[in-house]
Order: C-alpha cells, then sequence, then structure tokens
C-alpha cells in the first residue's frame, strides 16, 4: 500500500485533476510528442496552475484509461482513477529495471491497483493501493562458464561476455542463502563471496579500514561492512561479524550513523555524511541477531 500527499488544480471546464497523479506523469509523456504546451522539468511535480495551463485537449492515446473521475460530497472534494488489473506470465529467466514496487518473476504475477484522492479545504492525500501475488517460482542460473562463481552481469542467454564484480549495494547476493535460492554451502556462492572481499575485485579497497566498496563511489561502504555481517552469520563465522561491528563502530558518524563511504586509509567520511540506506539495514541487523535475509 502507498499514500502521499498532494495539492488539487481545477481545470476552466471543472473538472480536478491531481498534482503528482496519473495525469502529470502521462502529461510528461506528451510533451515529447508536442501533444501539450512545452513546460521545463525537474524532479519536482507540476503545481495547481501549471496543470491548469498543460491539460491536454482533443484525441491522446489512452485518455479514457487514465482519466480521473472527480467526485463531490459536501465540502469534500476527490477524484479516483480506474481499477486496473493485469497478469504477468514469464517462463524464462526473472528481469527487471526499477519498474516500481512489482518484480514480475519466474511464473505467475497478478497485479490489481486502483486509487483515489480527497481534499478538505487546504488539506489534500492521495491513496493509490497496489496488490499483487507472484508465483516467483525457482529457476536455473545462467552458468557463466568461468571459475565457478555467480556473473555481476552477462551479454547473451547463455552467459557469454560474463563480468565478474560484486559491490555494496550487491544485496541480493548475501541474501541468496536466507531467501532459500542456494545452500549456505553451496560452492558458487563460496567462491563468489571469497571473489568479493578480494583483491581481484573492482569493488574491494585495501588498506587498514579496508573493505567492500563501489565503483559508483569508489571507496569503502558502511553497506559493505554490513554485508559482511550478514556472510559471517551464513557462514557461522562470530570473529568475523565482531571485526565489521568494530569497523562500523570506528567510521560512524558522531551521532551513531552511516555514511555512504570512507577512506580505506583513515576511516573518515568520504561521501554521504548520513546515508538512509545502510542506517535502515543496522536496524534491522541489530533488531534480529540471527537475521540472514529480510
Amino acid at each position: 500500500m502507498f499514500a502521499a500527499s498532494s495539492a488539487r488544480a481545477q481545470t476552466t471546464d471543472g473538472e480536478l485533476q491531481w498534482v503528482n497523479g496519473e495525469w502529470e506523469r502521462y502529461w510528461r509523456v506528451l510533451q515529447v510528442g508536442g501533444d501539450v504546451a512545452e513546460h521545463p522539468w525537474s524532479s519536482r511535480p507540476f503545481g495547481p496552475e501549471e496543470l491548469v495551463q498543460l491539460r491536454a485537449t482533443g484525441d491522446h492515446p489512452w485518455a479514457d484509461r487514465i482519466m480521473e473521475k472527480p467526485f463531490r460530497f459536501g465540502r469534500i472534494e476527490g477524484a479516483t482513477t480506474p481499477f486496473d488489473a493485469q497478469t504477468i506470465f514469464n517462463s524464462a529467466f526473472p528481469y527487471g529495471f526499477n519498474e516500481g514496487p512489482v518484480w514480475a518473476g519466474r511464473g505467475l504475477t497478478s497485479v490489481m491497483r486502483g486509487g483515489a484522492a480527497l481534499a478538505v479545504g487546504p488539506l489534500s492525500a492521495s491513496f493509490a493501493p497496489m496488490l499483487f501475488q507472484a508465483q516467483n517460482t525457482r529457476f536455473e542460473l545462467i552458468p557463466n562458464g568461468r571459475d565457478g562463481r555467480f556473473a555481476y552481469a552477462v551479454a547473451g542467454p547463455r552467459g557469454e561476455g560474463a563480468r565478474h564484480y560484486h559491490d555494496a549495494n550487491d544485496l541480493p547476493t548475501v541474501f541468496a542463502p536466507g531467501w532459500g535460492f542456494c545452500a549456505a554451502g553451496d560452492p558458487a556462492w563460496r567462491a563468489t563471496i571469497a571473489f568479493a572481499w578480494s583483491a581481484a575485485n573492482e569493488g574491494y579497497f585495501a588498506g587498514p579500514f579496508g573493505g567492500l566498496g563501489s565503483l559508483h563511489t569508489p571507496r569503502p561502504w558502511t553497506l559493505g561492512d554490513l554485508q559482511e555481517i550478514v556472510v559471517s552469520r551464513v557462514t557461522a563465522d562470530p570473529d568475523r561479524e565482531a571485526r565489521a561491528r568494530a569497523r562500523l563502530a570506528k567510521v560512524e558518524t558522531w551521532d551513531g550513523l552511516l555514511a555512504e563511504a570512507y577512506d580505506e586509509r583513515t576511516g573518515a567520511v568520504a561521501a554521504r555524511h548520513w546515508f538512509a540506506w545502510p542506517a535502515a539495514f543496522r536496524a534491522l541487523l541489530e533488531r534480529d541477531p540471527m537475521l540472514t535475509a529480510p
């Protein structure tokens, strides 16, 4: 379930539109095709006055599908988006590129969604629930033909062009045994983990405070230390967990939070003094001393 605040706008013909609603996202697409007036884009949503100016006129694709239906009940104004249901069947390998909360793995995935927005005076809110059930059945990993490790990426369906790399963002790899994708003693997983914390990995940075990081920000990352805690639990290595915890205690900021990355020589903050991702991950691991996957 997802809920977000929103503001409303009213077009000249009385039709309600909602900031950060389906119409706004659609208008951004229509701008590319020249179907609505040009307007600067930014990461911020359009304001109510902008929505009125950018209203699409005439025929355009999918108008009936995403048009928000306005209603009024006394002082309450609102709009609903049409109910939508979708079924996805994937008989091959899972794939996805941040399309939203629904990730269609192998098998059958069913999705239902709709939404409504309400406003009373200056206060407004939108509610857009999405319900889904994913079969997400098991599948054989593509052999990469190289050293018995899991590849970071491949260039074809038979594993050609395999790239071997692991960085602090790659949490699914360390969660794999906890999720049941492989056993803790799986040779390929063990080899991947050994490679990750070695000089052969471009994402590993050696030094007095050396550890797993990322080419994105080429320094050791606190997420890498947290990954190491998970690995130590999966492999029943309490000494390794103690070392990772000691390193985190040395590099954490004055208020007990964690930066994105730190210097491998001094431990000083190298990027983003306060990074929400490792802070949330650390909280999960502290809450459950036996946690190996969320």
